[in-house]
């Protein structure tokens, strides 16, 4: 099993919130998978999904209230990715 870092995208009216995550897989496909999934059932399962141009899937809740998407899986190691997280945040 390898870790992958990934991130979910919600859109909530005019305001949007990235939310990083990390999980681990067997391979980039399965992350990608996983993180489709935490994507639609974000806030429980989607009301609607929908296929955009890309290739992405948007989820829908709360009559299209909130869309969810997963963003680009990678492959990363939890060293690496605590360190993101904390130099992003400004945590030294």
């Amino acid at each position: 099993m390898k870790w992958y870092a990934g991130s979910i995208t919600e859109y909530n009216g005019e305001q949007e919130y990235k939310h990083d995550i990390i999980m681990q897989a067997e391979n980039r496909g399965k992350a990608t998978e996983i993180a489709e999934a935490k994507a639609k059932n974000w806030y429980e399962d989607a009301d609607v999904e929908e296929e955009i141009d890309n290739g992405n899937i948007r989820y829908f809740f709360f009559g299209g209230g909130i869309m969810c998407e997963a963003g680009l899986v990678y492959e990363t190691t939890i060293k690496e990715w605590c360190k993101r997280q904390f130099e992003c945040c400004k945590i030294s």
